[in-house]
C-alpha cells in the first residue's frame, strides 16, 4: 500500500510540474507575436523621381526653402516640428534656410501622405 501512495503522490507532483512548465512556456510566448508584428517597424520613404545634384552648384548655392504639408488623415501632426528638425539638420551642414522660394537655390517639399497612431493590440 505504501508504494501505491508514493506513486500517486509522484503522479500528482508530475501533473502540477507539467502544468507549471506549460504556463511558464506560454507566458514567455505571449510577447512573441507582438515582437514579430513590430520587428520591421521602420520609416518608409518613397521618392517619385531620382534627384541628382551638381556638386559645383551645390557648393556655390547653399540656400534652401523648406515647405512641409500634411495630406494624411491624421491632421494633428505638427508640420512645424518636421520643418524645424529639417532646418536644424540642414543648418548644421552649413545651409542657409530662406523664407522666399525665389531666393532659394534648392526647394525641399515634404508631403506627409500617411501617418497613424501606434496601436498596441
Amino acid at each position: 500500500m505504501g508504494g501505491l501512495r508514493g506513486l500517486k503522490e509522484f503522479k500528482i507532483f508530475l501533473t502540477y510540474f507539467l502544468i507549471f512548465l506549460l504556463i511558464f512556456q506560454l507566458s514567455g510566448c505571449a510577447t512573441i507575436p507582438e515582437a514579430i508584428e513590430h520587428a520591421d517597424l521602420r520609416v518608409g520613404l518613397k521618392m517619385t523621381d531620382t534627384i541628382f545634384l551638381d556638386p559645383v552648384k551645390k557648393m556655390q548655392n547653399r540656400s534652401i526653402y523648406i515647405e512641409v504639408r500634411n495630406t494624411s488623415d491624421l491632421q494633428e501632426v505638427d508640420t512645424n516640428l518636421v520643418k524645424t528638425r529639417l532646418t536644424e539638420k540642414l543648418r548644421a551642414k552649413g545651409y542657409e534656410i530662406v523664407d522666399n522660394p525665389l531666393k532659394a537655390g534648392y526647394i525641399i517639399q515634404v508631403n506627409i501622405l500617411y501617418m497613424d497612431y501606434y496601436r498596441k493590440t
